[in-house]
């Protein structure tokens, strides 16, 4: 799990990177991860990132997603 090197930043222990916040932290961490929590509704593709959902939703789809609700 997270280890705060100093008080400066937070790191991966897997690779090393540094993060200013858990937040961020937690959000890299995904990308060793073979998990993919966020799915398209309409066609199932599925994404370890919520912001690569919401850009599939806009490439694929032409939908835009606003705090949560998509439109049309």
């Amino acid at each position: 799990m997270p280890t705060r090197p100093g008080n400066s930043a937070l790191e991966c222990e897997i690779c090393n990177h540094k993060a200013t916040t858990r937040a961020h932290l937690r959000e890299h961490l995904k990308t060793h991860s073979e998990e993919k929590t966020h799915v398209c509704h309409v066609c199932n593709a599925a994404y370890k990132h919520i912001s690569s959902l919401y850009r599939h939703y806009g490439q694929k789809h032409k939908l835009r997603v606003y705090s949560g609700f998509t439109c049309l």
